[in-house]
């Protein structure tokens, strides 16, 4: 019989707590990112040093593999893929928890693609979560919780192919019209313009905006450059430089002039009347920003659109003027299928492209 996992629960005191072999374990304070991540830590030791005949159940490898994608992805640009992880486990343990690993299969993993396509999941978003789940069982048979039978069975199920298939499609991502891009400028605060700006003549992506410091900008030359210190590709040993022109530099400047580890763009200095019902974050999140400007958008009535499109509005022009290999490197794709994408090798060719720009 499987032993069950210790619950996280709440002590007299306030503090969390987990109960182990009888004794009362405290992890801080009840609710706190960090007494949750204490209690991860400590679950997935536990598991780890299971007895090898005792059965590991499909939440038991979750909760496992939860712990480690919450230590292995601890960048600003890795939170996007913790989402994705906890969203395709809550589909996991829903279906299959209570279950042993060594009773799943590809055609169990079917059935959680199908009531993924049921909820209307786009086919894209489907293919990662999938992806998520197979690398659990992958983790699974390396930290012996999964036999590699399971993993061979599992990694046989094969991803959702575009136009194929009843999962939902997603349109793809259009330039927007540069008429609604000016129309919210009174709608919105000034470091949100400015934000808009610095997208449309650097074609950064909204992340990477958002989390600007004057640290990271190198002033010399012609040509500033902003090397970000987490970006979306770092996993992959790839170095991010985004090329900034005399046009973008005039929009930055006057955000540069503090501490080179704070954020650039700040909530606090928005000159737009806060309520002060709500505490003010060091930076505007991504949800934030979007919403600033879809309530923008509402405003100057026009149709909604997102930060993500100007990066393909900046993608598309250079493309225009100057050619797809110069749209691939300023935008900082390693192929050009990628840049196709945006309708639309070296860091000495951005540099040139975005002096001419």
């Amino acid at each position: 019989m499987t032993k069950r996992i210790p619950k996280y629960s709440k002590h007299g005191t306030g503090q969390a707590r987990v109960r182990i072999d009888g004794k009362d374990v405290y992890l801080g304070k009840y609710g706190t990112p960090e007494s949750k991540e204490r209690y991860n830590a400590l679950v997935a030791d536990l598991l780890a040093h299971r007895h090898e005949d005792q059965e590991v159940t499909v939440d038991q490898l979750a909760i496992r593999f939860n712990a480690h994608a919450n230590e292995h992805y601890v960048q600003r640009e890795s939170r996007g893929r913790v989402a994705n992880v906890k969203q395709a486990l809550r589909y996991l343990i829903a279906l299959h928890g209570p279950e042993s690993t060594t009773e799943f299969s590809a055609a169990k993993l079917d059935g959680i693609r199908n009531r993924m396509i049921a909820d209307d999941l786009s086919r894209v978003y489907i293919n990662d979560l999938i992806a998520v789940i197979k690398q659990a069982f992958r983790r699974g048979v390396v930290w012996g919780l999964v036999p590699a039978r399971v993993w061979e069975s599992v990694n046989a199920l094969q991803t959702l192919a575009k136009n194929r298939t009843l999962a939902r499609e997603t349109a793809p991502v259009e330039p927007v019209d540069p008429r609604h891009v000016k129309a919210i400028q009174k709608h919105v605060a000034k470091p949100i313009w400015s934000m808009v700006l610095l997208q449309l003549r650097a074609g950064m992506r909204p992340s990477e905006v958002l989390n600007l410091k004057p640290g990271e900008v190198d002033q010399t030359g012609q040509v500033w450059t902003y090397t970000p210190f987490s970006h979306k590709t770092e996993h992959h040993n790839k170095q991010r430089v985004v090329m900034l022109p005399k046009t973008a530099q005039a929009v930055l400047l006057p955000y540069l002039d503090r501490d080179d580890a704070d954020y650039c763009f700040k909530p606090s200095e928005s000159n737009v009347r806060l309520n002060g019902k709500r505490k003010v974050g060091e930076r505007y999140r991504r949800d934030s920003y979007r919403t600033a400007i879809q309530r923008a958008c509402v405003k100057a009535g026009v149709p909604k659109w997102t930060p993500n499109q100007l990066r393909h509005n900046f993608g598309t022009d250079v493309r225009a003027k100057h050619g797809l290999d110069a749209a691939r490197v300023l935008l900082g794709h390693s192929s050009k299928a990628t840049t196709e994408i945006y309708a639309e090798r070296d860091l000495a060719m951005a540099r040139k492209i975005a002096a001419k720009l």
